[in-house]
């Protein structure tokens, strides 16, 4: 396995690249319910697992100049287009997701940085 490294990496809002992220993250889960019958073998739970969800947060540095980040000052409670590329394209993450939190962070000693948090709305793929 090849191993990559994030300065390789980037994201887009629908078409606009993000031009001063730092970090992404994405988090994709699934529910799931017990299920375990009475007298499991073993005495080992079972689940089934039920839906899928995910998350993603982008971390950059504050820059109301970045087209993308300008975008999403407008955008809080809004569904948009993300696309989470891994080592540039076409390997990454595409999916739409709401954006459901924007978090400035100003510190006189170091950069002025911002967190964007997204709830996914329906799938996310790998492309």
């Amino acid at each position: 396995m090849t191993a990559f490294a994030g300065v390789g990496a980037s994201l887009k809002n629908g078409a606009v690249p993000f031009a001063n992220a730092s970090k992404w993250e994405l988090d994709i889960k699934t529910d799931t319910k017990d299920v375990t019958p009475i007298g499991a073998d073993g005495a080992w739970a079972v689940y089934l697992g039920t839906l899928n969800r995910w998350t993603a947060k982008i971390t950059g540095w504050l820059d109301t100049g970045d087209t993308a980040q300008a975008n999403m000052l407008a955008l809080v409670g809004q569904t948009v287009p993300l696309t989470l590329n891994v080592n540039g394209t076409p390997n990454g993450f595409i999916g739409s997701a709401i954006l459901n939190e924007i978090a400035p962070n100003i510190d006189a000693q170091n950069p002025e940085s911002c967190v964007y948090s997204f709830q996914g709305s329906g799938p996310i793929d790998f492309a």
